[in-house]
């Protein structure tokens, strides 16, 4: 006879091995659901991470492969035999003729003042990031240029742009201001821009600051004082380390320079290759923060994408400073009427196309010269100014400083008070 009791007790561990199978196999699934998240969380960081490095080393910026300037036959409507030419040597002007070099890019960079909207720094930076190289050409702020039938500096060209697209009732006036600024640069020199970026010079300061400021030698004792421009700069002469507000002053001083506008781009030059070099030096994870901050906060309007300030980024660091070269735009300083009125920085078209070819120029060719300046924008006619417009070939030209030999060997700025 079968035990009730041994029954009930066979039911009752059936009951509680039950109770573990259940308990255990939810455990089973909660560490399998568990392992799932975990491994999908880990798959998902290594898919992100593959992601980025393909990103960096595949990613190319997508820019404009067609001239922005006009590369036809029918130009200097003052010269009569330059069509022939061209029909003769087989040019027949066609775009074709110009095909962009893979991985070089143009930028139009310009910093403005914080009271006036006048352009203390204009600079065409060329980047090749196939060789790791930069050139950059400095436009003397008094240079000339007619626009809308009138002759100014150039560092009043941007004002007069902002002015117009604000009375226009463009939204983004700013953005308007630079695209047509980018068109005059690329219409009548030649030189191809693919970005701009315009910087406020007060905002500047804070990027100088970020890398913990930048050592060099200044050449002398540099005073001047501008309460209409809130400008006052005091500067002690010799080697130190320069803050923000310093490097702001040191950047627009020129009232003692010999060369005046001359003078200012020589130091300029010699500013930017010390903050190259101490960029490089002082560069880290903790730099990167404050380094991004400050940026945005000097920024006033750029048609740089993220995905391309990356991929510029990471590519600048890998410039070495012998490989960074700075050049002046050709010229010599003249007045308006000879012995009276403004003066003006007037370009030598000859040495400046020399110098736009061996430098800034994005393309496989040379830019011809019946293509650059069709209209003499940068002239206004007059036989003084034309003297230097059309100066012969080599009479003008300056030749080209690199970063590492500027901070080893400065240029020498003449000044009125050595």
């Amino acid at each position: 006879m079968q035990n009730k009791n041994n029954k009930h007790t066979m039911y009752e561990c059936d009951s509680k091995n039950t109770d573990n199978n259940v308990r255990h196999q939810r455990r089973s699934v909660g560490h399998r659901n568990g392992g799932v998240i975990v491994l999908t969380v880990f798959t998902f960081i290594i898919v992100v991470i593959a992601l980025g490095i393909l990103f960096l080393r595949y990613y190319r910026p997508d820019v404009d492969r067609i001239p922005g300037f006009d590369t036809g036959n029918n130009v200097f409507k003052d010269t009569e035999t330059v069509d022939s030419e061209n029909s003769e040597n087989g040019n027949s002007g066609s775009s074709s003729q110009y095909k962009r070099r893979d991985g070089v890019y143009n930028f139009l960079f310009i910093a403005k003042d914080h009271v006036a909207e006048n352009t203390d720094v204009i600079m065409v930076i060329s980047f090749d990031t196939v060789n790791s190289d930069l050139s950059v050409l400095q436009i003397p702020r008094d240079t000339f240029i007619e626009y809308n039938n009138s002759g100014r500096r150039i560092n009043y060209l941007y004002s007069s742009l902002h002015s117009e697209a604000k009375n226009s009732g463009e939204k983004n006036s700013v953005n308007v201001a630079l695209e047509k600024l980018s068109e005059i640069v690329e219409k009548n020199m030649c030189i191809e821009i693919d970005y701009h970026i315009l910087i406020d010079l007060e905002g500047f300061a804070s990027i100088v600051d970020a890398i913990g400021g930048v050592e060099m030698d200044v050449p002398y004792d540099l005073n001047y004082s501008d309460p209409d421009q809130g400008l006052y700069i005091n500067i002690s002469k010799g080697h130190q380390v320069l803050d923000g507000n310093k490097a702001e002053q040191f950047v627009r001083f020129r009232s003692d320079f010999v060369e005046g506008d001359i003078g200012r781009v020589d130091a300029q030059k010699i500013f930017i290759s010390a903050f190259l070099r101490q960029l490089k030096e002082s560069f880290s994870l903790k730099t990167i923060p404050a380094l991004v901050g400050s940026v945005f906060n000097c920024l006033v309007d750029t048609n740089i994408s993220l995905a391309d300030a990356v991929f510029f980024a990471k590519n600048v660091l890998s410039v070495e400073l012998e490989n960074a070269s700075f050049v002046t735009l050709p010229g010599c300083s003249a007045r308006a009427n000879i012995d009276s009125g403004a003066w003006y920085y007037i370009m030598s078209r000859t040495d400046t196309l020399k110098v736009i070819n061996e430098y800034v120029n994005v393309y496989d060719k040379d830019i011809e010269s019946h293509l650059f300046d069709r209209y003499h924008v940068f002239s206004s006619g007059d036989p003084h100014i034309d003297e230097i417009y059309l100066a012969e070939e080599g009479k003008y030209y300056r030749n080209a400083y690199n970063a590492e030999d500027i901070n080893n060997s400065p240029p020498v700025i003449p000044g009125s008070k050595q």
